[in-house]
C-alpha cells in the first residue's frame, strides 16, 4: 500500500490572497513548487515475515494530467524501491495552463515485479485538492478599430 501526497509549496503572495480554508490562488502561467511524497507500507500483509518486509520491492509512479490544465516540470514517471515504512520525496513544478478551479494531477503507482501475489493499492490524499487559478491581468491587449476606416489603435 502506498500513501501519496502532492503538496504545493506556495509562496507568501498566493497564501495572502486566499483564506486559510480556501484553495490557494495563483495566476495562469505562474510556476508552483510542489513535492510528491510516497510512503510505502506492508503492514497489511499478515503472511509476510520480517525478512520479507525488509526486502525492497520495485515500483514506478506516473503523474497523470491533462496538458491543457497543468504543465509539469520534473519527473512525471520514475522508478523507486520501497521497503516497509520507507518514504520517497520527488520535487516537481506545476504550471497552471488555464484559469478556473483546477484539481491537482493524479498519481498512479504500479509494481514493476510480475508476481501474481503482489497487489498495489494507492491512497491519494490530494484527490479533492483544488487550486483557484485566475487570469493574469497584469497586461491586457485591447484593439480598437477606427470608425472612419483609417488607422487602428492598439493599447
Amino acid at each position: 500500500m502506498h500513501t501519496v501526497e502532492l503538496n504545493l509549496l506556495c509562496d507568501n503572495s498566493s497564501q495572502q490572497l486566499s483564506s486559510p480554508y480556501a484553495p490557494p490562488m495563483v495566476a495562469v502561467g505562474v510556476p508552483l513548487q510542489a513535492e510528491l511524497i510516497i510512503r510505502h507500507s506492508r503492514h497489511w500483509d499478515t503472511t509476510a515475515d520480517a525478512d520479507t518486509l525488509a526486502k525492497p520491492m520495485e515500483f514506478f509512479y506516473e503523474i497523470q494530467n491533462n496538458p491543457d490544465t497543468w504543465l509539469i516540470s520534473g519527473r512525471k514517471r520514475a522508478h523507486f524501491s520501497g521497503v516497509d515504512g520507507s518514504v520517497e520525496t520527488f520535487a516537481l513544478v506545476l504550471v497552471p495552463a488555464r484559469p478556473g478551479q483546477l484539481s491537482l494531477p493524479n498519481v498512479e503507482i504500479k509494481c514493476t515485479q510480475s508476481a501474481d501475489n503482489v497487489s498495489c493499492e494507492t491512497e491519494y490524499k490530494a484527490n479533492a485538492d483544488v487550486v483557484l487559478v485566475l487570469p493574469d491581468v497584469r497586461s491586457t491587449t485591447v484593439r480598437i478599430d477606427s470608425l472612419f476606416g483609417g488607422e487602428q489603435i492598439a493599447a
